[in-house]
């Protein structure tokens, strides 16, 4: 009866402690620890690290240079650093790491359309090219091209106006010529078809051009001089009809005596030449063919061998 007045006391079962994920209790350590002071918004966990550290970060010339633990180094252009939240003793994920190597090659090729803009006007076309060849991938030139556009470097519809205005001028380039270039130069058609050429500008820029290729073949025959200066305007890029004009307004023209002292200087010039190794038809034929490509005409030349011949 002792025993069931004073029992035993049972002892107390303890109550089962939660058991947490590694990271959960890495996380809530963190959180309760006095030594750390932080905030829920600024915690970021990575779930992959890559065991690299960033160990410095230096300025540099042209950008910054990252430094890490394992000796490798990340030189970054001063945009795409400031686009990164970069610390030194952050520890970075193997996701992080891969868009900063990105980041600095994108800068590396942006440095590089950057430097092609600042030497001369270039079109999208162009650019585009130019970091193709460098093997950069399509979505890397779209990028930089659009950062481009964005701050003014590149504008095709301007590109198109000015050469078409300046640039055509100073080379003398007529319609067609200036068309066939911005083409070559990847102007887009809708863009081409807005531009506008003035007939009078057209035809004094003919005049121009014929009178430079009437001064280079001043000493040609006239037929030759007349039919070089149309072929020269037609390559330029003018319209047939304005390059016969301009030819008609600047050809100089030589008077018979000195076409004719013309046509025999260079008849025994070539008859010298012939004659060492061909006689009779084979030797006429020679020199005839040769004062043809000269630019004489045929009853001129046909007469100054007759007379020269029979003379003979």
């Amino acid at each position: 009866w002792l025993n069931k007045i004073n029992p035993k006391k049972k002892p107390k079962k303890k109550p089962k402690k939660k058991s947490f994920s590694p990271l959960w209790e890495s996380l809530m350590s963190i959180l309760w620890s006095g030594s750390i002071k932080t905030s829920w918004r600024c915690i970021v966990v990575s779930s992959v690290k890559t065991g690299k550290v960033i160990a410095s970060i230096e300025r540099k010339k042209k950008g910054v240079l990252v430094v890490f633990n394992d000796g490798s180094k990340l030189e970054m252009g001063l945009h795409s650093f400031t686009d990164q939240p970069l610390y030194e003793g952050k520890e970075i994920s193997s996701q992080e790491f891969a868009q900063l190597k990105k980041a600095t090659q994108l800068d590396e090729y942006y440095d590089y359309a950057l430097k092609l803009c600042s030497g001369s006007s270039k079109t999208i076309h162009e650019v585009s090219a130019k970091l193709e060849s460098k093997k950069a991938s399509q979505e890397t030139i779209s990028a930089i091209c659009s950062r481009l556009i964005k701050i003014g470097l590149l504008d095709d519809e301007m590109y198109a106006k000015v050469y078409a205005s300046d640039i055509a001028a100073f080379k003398s380039y007529g319609r067609k010529r200036i068309l066939y270039e911005l083409k070559k130069k990847g102007i887009r058609d809708e863009i081409l078809s807005k531009l506008v050429f003035d007939e009078e500008n057209e035809k004094n820029k003919a005049l121009k051009y014929a009178a430079l290729l009437n001064k280079r073949n001043e000493k040609a025959p006239n037929a030759k001089k007349q039919t070089k200066m149309i072929q020269g305007l037609i390559q330029r890029g003018f319209d047939e009809d304005i390059a016969i004009l301009a030819t008609k307004e600047c050809a100089s023209v030589n008077d018979e005596e000195s076409e004719r002292n013309a046509l025999l200087k260079d008849y025994f010039t070539y008859r010298a030449r012939y004659e060492k190794k061909y006689e009779g038809y084979e030797l006429r034929q020679r020199i005839f063919g040769a004062l043809m490509r000269k630019g004489y005409q045929s009853q001129d030349i046909q007469n100054t061998m007759e007379e020269n011949e029979n003379a003979d």
